[in-house]
């Protein structure tokens, strides 16, 4: 994952920091955004079979806390509003799964 940040001289977006996170697949189904919650400085990232949960530090690094491996890329989601909540729909699974969070 690579993270850009707009340069206020140019105004243009350049690459700061790559993070690596878990993917487990060359396939990756786009039905999964990544979201960020700055209330609790955590950012869902899906990459090929895996939902990465990162948390921003205060050097502003983000760091893995969690990983969750799919049977396939095939799953979409997305965090709740508030944050409490991870709703998943897995394709091969053919269920919804809803998880709470718990802080890191």
């Amino acid at each position: 994952m690579q993270i850009f940040e707009m340069d206020t001289n140019d105004n243009l977006y350049k690459m700061t920091k790559e993070i690596t996170v878990k993917c487990g697949s060359t396939v990756c189904e786009c039905l999964f955004p990544q979201q960020y919650l700055k209330s609790k400085c955590f950012l869902v990232n899906k990459n090929g079979k895996n939902v990465n949960l990162l948390k921003k530090k205060e050097n502003d690094d983000f760091v893995v806390e969690q990983s969750i491996e799919f049977s396939s890329p095939n799953c979409y989601g997305q965090l709740s509003d508030d944050g409490e909540y991870l709703i998943t729909w897995d394709n091969e699974q053919k269920e919804i799964q809803i998880r709470k969070f718990k802080q890191f």
